[in-house]
Order: C-alpha cells, then structure tokens, then sequence
C-alpha cells in the first residue's frame, strides 16, 4: 500500500531553495576550513622542509682550513709548512689531492731564476702519505696520495713541509718578504686562512700588508691575530672563493740575514739556465761547422780573369749553358724555360718555326723539312719527343696536362743532373743535411736542459715534424705546381679553386702546428734562449745557397761563359776596354748572328740586353729594329714580332714560351710574479714568491 502527502507546488519550490542554501553555506565553510588547514600546514611544514633539504643536500668539496707556517732562515732560505684541511666527498678528491708550486722567475737579460725546493715531509691525518712530484715549465706539481687508492669521504687534514730558497726582497734598508700565501689557483672554496711569519732571531717588523681576492686585487678582508716583534700571525675574515687568494708582505730591518754571495748566485744562474746555456753554445757550434764546411767546400775555386768571348764556350748548348750559369734549375732556369731555350734554339737552326696560337696560351711549334744533324742531345730529345721521325706535323704548346711535355722535362732534368751537376758542381747536400742535424739536436738538448717535461718535448717534436713535412709539401710540391698550372687555371676558374684551396689546406696544416710549436717553445724554455734557438734555425738558410760550389773544371767553364756573356751584355767601347779584340768588338751584329747566339742570350738572362745591341746596329744601317718590315725572323710568326721590336723579341719568346710549357707540364687539376712593494702597501692579492694552486685528483 503505497501512501502519498500532496503538498502544494510552491512548497515544493521553497524546500528546494533551503536546500540549495545549505549546500552553498556547507561548501562555503569547507573551503574556509581547506584554507585555514593550508596555511596551518605551510607555517609547520616549511622548516621542516628546510632543515629535511638541508639534510640532503648534495655534498661540496672545498677548503675548511689553510694554516701556513713560515719560518725565515739567517741563510735568507725559509721552512714552510702548510696544513690544508679539505671536506672530501669523492668528487674531485678521490686519490687525493695535488699542490703546485712555482719556483722559476723571470730576472734580467732574458733569464731565468729557479728557487732551490725540497720536500721535507707530506702527511695525510698525522701519518706520513705517498707522494709523486711532477715537473711543470714553472715550478713542481706534487701529487699527494696512491693512485689505486681512494680516500675516505669527510674531513681529512694534509700536511705539506719544504724547504726553499730565494724569496727575500732586499731594498731600501728593509728585508721583506712577499709571499702569496695560498695561490690563486685552487678550484675549491677556502673557508679560512692563516698564516704565521716567524722572522729571524732580533728582528722587529717595520712594516706589513695583506691583499685578499682573486689575482690583481687588494682586498683587506683579514685581520691580526697575533703580533710580537719577530712574529705576525694573519687571518681571512670571509671565505676565498676558487681561484681567489691570500698574499702577505712583512719587511725588517737589513742585515740579520745573509744572502748567497756572488759565485753561488752565478752557479745558480746557470742551473736555472742551463737551457740558455746550451741554446747559445748550439748557436756558435751550429755557425762554426757551417762556417768551416763552407771554408773548406763552399767556396768557389780562384776565377781567372774574364776576357769577352765571341762565341760560346766549344760543345756547349744554349739550354747547358744555361744549366751551368745558373747552378742548376735555380732563378729564371726553370725547366719551362730551358724548354723555351731549346726551341728557341731549334728555331734558329730552321728545324722549326714558332707561331703563337689562337688563345695566348697556346703556341704552336711548326717542324720544317730541314734534317737534323749534329743536335745537343736534350734538343735532339725535345724534337723526337714533339714529332717522332717525321720532317712535318705541329706541336701544340700550352694543353693542359700535356703527358708528352711532362715526360720530356722529366728526362731532360735527369740528364742535366747526371751529365754536367756531378762533373761542374759539388752540391754538398750532405754537408747541408748534416748541419740541420746540429742544428735539431741543438734544439732538442736546449729543451732537456731548460727543466721540461718530457710531454712537452715530446709534444714539440710532433709538433715541428708536422709543420716541417706540410710545409715541404706546400713549399716544394704545391707551390711550385700552382705557378706551373697558373695560366691553365685561368682557363679553368673551378680548377683554379680546388687548387689555391689544396695549397691554403696544406699550408695551414703547417701553419697552425707551427703557431703552437712556437708559443709552448718560447713559454717552455727562458726568453733569451728562445731568441738564440731562433737565430740557429736560421742559420742554414744561407748555407744552402752557399754551400755548393763549382768544381775547377767548372769553374773555368763558368769563366768563360761570364766572358761570353760580357759580349752579350756589353756596349762595343766597353768591350774594347776590357781587352776584346777591338775587330770583333766593332764587328756588325748581322740577322743571323743576332739569331745565332739569340738562344744562349735568352738561357743567360741576356736577351733584352742583346736584343738592344741587335737593335742598335739595325738603326745604324738606317733600318727601324720596331717596325715588323724592317725586320723579322723567318722562324717566327705572329703579331708580337713586330709590335716586340727586335729589342725585346727574345724576352718576348720566352715568356710565350714558358708560359704555354709550364700550362702543358702541370698535372691537370682535380701566476707568481715579483717586486719589492708588497709591505709598503703597493702589492696584491697573486703577487711576490710563493703561489700557484692545487686540486683534486
């Protein structure tokens, strides 16, 4: 039986309402009370969290305490001990820690002065502790701890004692001492410093400083804590960040030490140079054995007296006497040119005729039906090799990697070298070699004796291996290629890239192993035996183009081609001066004898001045040597004949020449520092004796 009240719509509506009401003030008073226990919640849990946070914070390694105590010796040396109390949390500090101590100073002229150090005892905790010294360019790295071996996290206290010399300062009456107390170059925090100065027996301090902060400041955030006549003791006020220091300065009275006397600051002068030393006696040796190998092999035979000649020395070719003038391809004498010479000289024999071709860096060599008798054998060997066996046919010039050109040199090369380098000429290239030799192991021995580390030697010679082998290969190789290819590159501008790019490659291969070879070289070893080492290594460079001299046979060849040159270069009246038969002197300089000796003048380097002696007697016959009807060889054509003039009709040829046989011979292309002014107030934090840092390891 179900039982239903009937209520009245608009009570309906007002139970809904209440309702509603009591639910938003229900919600209301939740929120209030969510907030309220919020705020409860933060004020009670907020320290709680601090302090849980502190708790687990990740652990620092740094320097709780830096105790150091100086004792000043009478002998002007001093005993320091220093007691580094570190936080240890196996971060940087595993095996333990490490101190390093410079020891070498720059003084005057350039040198060096190396303070006396020795170790008196390293302690870990009380106990004595294992230790390794490593040599820096500076000073010494001491390595406190065992490798294989990790120290404990937590507080650990090392104790570092030595004995070291040479860090008063003397001036003005007082005796100071300047002392960088910690270094600037820890990597940990330090918390606190200390450090006490107990000066010799009848000493009174007249003055003192201290400089806090990183280096180069003068910070004064320490104070006195204790103070007597003979003893100061200082202390930082708040904690040095990494890389910041503490440096004291105390001056006394003159006279209550005694410092070394004059023939043990020389010893030790030279100890602390004995780089130096030895740069300067591998500067004399290395001078001396050039000089006397030079002496002794170098030096020219007697030359006899130059009398002009009128025709070249008998059996001599243009291209060999060339060879001969110039000892070798040297200079002008390149192989490119020597090929110009020899065709120069076929064309004046009428085997060939030059033309220059459609591009200026072609030229064409036309064979004409003239035999060949009698030929030198290069040229003999230029003619077979453009045209075999035949009496006809043109030779193009100028193609780039020509394999038939670069063939020829080569051969011509091997055969001048062999035929007339070992009969006129004594290279003494050994001799050379053997002097660089000194020179290196001058070097080297200026290294071992300047106190440097076998890593930085070892660094150095794989550094200057380097940049001698690039920079060979782009002084010897590349370069010399680039200018032979130069004019097929300016056909060629994508070739032209590649190649100037292969040459700045290889040359900053050279260069930037070089760089550094240079700036450890002169940080490693004392300024003025850097500047000796420099002078050494420029020793040979004039050598080698001294060293070789002539035999005697050769030089009496060279003699009489420096006399057949005269008759080249010279005017009539001077050759009648010095001596010349006065009939040949005066004699007309015809067309075919200008062609004749046209070759040798151009292998000399003697063309334009010959060409200017053809011209002359062209104009004393009325004729004008610049206008092309007036004259022109039958072996050439092409406009630069006669625009040349006959003046500079052999410079020209050559230079077409050279320039069309190098394109066709290129292969185508596919923290202490020193100063008496620390007491008085003019020091800093990093200055005077004493410094560097120390880490973990």
């Amino acid at each position: 039986m179900n039982l239903s009240i009937a209520m009245p719509s608009g009570a309906k509506a007002g139970v809904r309402r209440g309702f509603a009401r009591n639910v938003r003030g229900l919600m209301r008073n939740v929120g209030l009370y969510a907030l309220l226990c919020a705020v409860v919640l933060i004020a009670n849990i907020a320290p709680l969290r601090a302090q849980t946070l502190s708790q687990f914070r990740l652990p620092d390694e740094r320097i709780q305490s830096y105790d150091v105590d100086i004792s000043v010796l009478p002998d002007a040396s001093m005993n320091v001990v220093e007691t580094i109390t570190v936080q240890v949390a196996n971060l940087d500090i595993n095996s333990g820690i490490y101190r390093e101590i410079p020891l070498r100073t720059l003084v005057d002229w350039g040198l060096y002065h190396d303070a006396a150090f020795d170790i008196q005892s390293i302690k870990l905790d009380g106990q004595d502790e294992n230790y390794t010294v490593k040599q820096l360019r500076s000073g010494k790295r001491i390595y406190i701890g065992t490798k294989d071996k990790t120290v404990s996290k937590g507080r650990h206290t090392y104790e570092i004692a030595y004995h070291i010399d040479s860090q008063l300062y003397n001036g003005e009456g007082l005796d100071e001492l300047y002392w960088n107390v910690t270094g600037n170059d820890w990597g940990f925090k330090i918390d606190t410093v200390r450090v006490g100065v107990h000066l010799p027996e009848g000493a009174e301090i007249a003055q003192f400083s201290g400089y806090t902060g990183y280096f180069g400041e003068n910070g004064e955030n320490y104070r006195v804590t204790q103070q007597r006549s003979d003893f100061l003791q200082l202390q930082t006020t708040k904690p040095l960040p990494p890389h910041a220091g503490f440096t004291l300065a105390v001056a006394w009275p003159e006279g209550l030490v005694t410092y070394p006397g004059g023939w043990d600051q020389t010893v030790r002068l030279l100890y602390s140079n004995a780089g130096t030393v030895m740069a300067l006696l591998g500067l004399i040796v290395s001078f001396a054995y050039f000089l006397i190998k030079w002496h002794r092999h170098g030096r020219d035979p007697k030359k006899g007296t130059v009398i002009p000649q009128f025709e070249p020395p008998k059996g001599l070719s243009p291209a060999a006497c060339g060879f001969q003038w110039f000892k070798g391809f040297r200079g002008k004498f390149s192989d490119s040119y020597m090929f110009g010479v020899i065709i120069a000289s076929l064309a004046s024999k009428g085997l060939v005729t030059l033309r220059n071709g459609r591009i200026v860096t072609l030229f064409d060599v036309v064979r004409t039906s003239k035999k060949a008798k009698n030929l030198p054998g290069e040229e003999a060997l230029v003619l077979q090799s453009m045209f075999g066996s035949g009496d006809a046919g043109t030779f193009t010039i100028g193609k780039s990697d020509n394999k038939q050109v670069q063939t020829t040199l080569a051969q011509m090369k091997s055969v001048f070298r062999e035929d007339y380098s070992k009969r006129y000429f004594n290279s003494n290239t050994g001799i050379w070699v053997f002097g660089v030799l000194i020179v290196i192991g001058s070097f080297l021995l200026t290294l071992g004796t300047s106190h440097v580390s076998w890593d930085t030697i070892f660094m150095l010679i794989g550094l200057g291996l380097m940049s001698t082998v690039f920079g060979s290969i782009a002084l010897f190789v590349l370069l010399p290629t680039m200018v032979k290819a130069l004019p097929g590159f300016l056909k060629n501008p994508i070739a032209s890239l590649f190649g100037v790019g292969a040459l700045l490659a290889v040359s900053l291969t050279c260069f930037v192993p070089f760089m550094f070879f240079t700036d450890i070289a002169s940080e490693t070893i004392a300024p003025l035996a850097y500047t000796l080492t420099k002078l050494t290594f420029l020793i040979p460079v004039p050598f080698f183009f001294l060293i070789d001299a002539p035999t005697p046979e050769g030089q009496r060849l060279r003699t009489q081609i420096e006399g057949y040159r005269m008759y080249l270069t010279t005017a009539e009246r001077h050759l009648i001066n010095a001596r010349a038969d006065a009939t040949m002197a005066q004699a007309e300089i015809t067309e075919d004898v200008f062609e004749a000796h046209l070759p040798y003048a151009m292998a000399l380097d003697a063309e334009d001045a010959w060409g200017e002696r053809f011209a002359q007697s062209l104009a004393k016959s009325g004729r004008d040597p610049n206008i092309a009807r007036d004259y022109r060889p039958n072996w050439y054509v092409g406009s630069m004949a006669g625009l040349a003039g006959a003046s500079s009709l052999g410079s020209s040829i050559g230079s077409s020449i050279t320039t069309a046989t190098a394109t066709s011979s290129a292969p185508s292309a596919s923290s202490s520092s020193g100063g008496s002014i620390g007491s008085s107030g003019g020091g800093f934090s990093g200055g005077g004796g004493g410094g560097g840092g120390g880490g973990g390891w």
